[in-house]
């Protein structure tokens, strides 16, 4: 699978949890973490396809970038009071994509996720401990195909780490490999100078 279906698959898995407005929850998690993504390669090795960075304060605000190198691939903003922000690096602009949300992420004890149709075992990432949510879903091209999504009270609405399995293998995954569980710097929240539009 391509890099850039690849990355649409993770952010339409992994940003829409980051997109709530949290302003309404009484002390939302505040956080800043670092996922990897690695696919599987036709030889049966892995490949590392991008680092995230993701900052969540307790205000709801959210900063969310993905890296291949020293490239930006992916960069976004969400504030509850403003809307979820694009950045266009390569046109050097701003594109306001979405306007505030109305749909809030509840806080979430471990009887939501253990009372959860889907929910598989518990696990551990990173001293944390995780709920494992799996989901199947069959693909026109490839069949039955699995994927296992990580989820903490301590990050929200957002995940751990996610994987997908075809035939038996890990075909691709993306998990946190650093966790800081404070709240992240006002600079993390600040936009690029570049101008800004609305979505057309």
């Amino acid at each position: 699978m391509c890099r850039k279906v690849f990355l649409s698959l993770i952010i339409l898995i992994l940003l829409p949890h980051l997109e709530f407005s949290l302003s309404a929850r009484t002390k939302a998690p505040a956080y800043s973490m670092q996922r990897r993504s690695t696919a599987r390669n036709p030889d049966g090795s892995y490949s590392l396809v991008a680092a995230e960075f993701v900052f969540v304060s307790s205000d709801g605000r959210v900063h969310n970038v993905q890296k291949a190198g020293d490239q930006v691939l992916n960069e976004m903003f969400y504030f509850p009071d403003k809307g979820r922000f694009v950045v266009d690096h390569k046109n050097k602009r701003i594109v306001k994509e979405a306007p505030p949300s109305q749909q809030q992420c509840p806080i979430r004890t471990p009887e939501y996720y253990t009372s959860n149709q889907n929910f598989l075992e518990q696990a551990v990432v990173l001293g944390i401990k995780a709920y494992v949510f799996r989901f199947v879903y069959n693909d026109p091209k490839n069949g039955t195909m699995f994927r296992d999504i990580y989820y903490a009270p301590e990050v929200g609405c957002s995940a751990l780490k996610a994987v997908f399995y075809k035939d038996g293998y890990i075909e691709r995954m993306t998990e946190v490999v650093a966790l800081d569980l404070k709240e992240p710097d006002a600079s993390a929240f600040k936009m690029p100078d570049y101008p800004l539009i609305e979505k057309q």
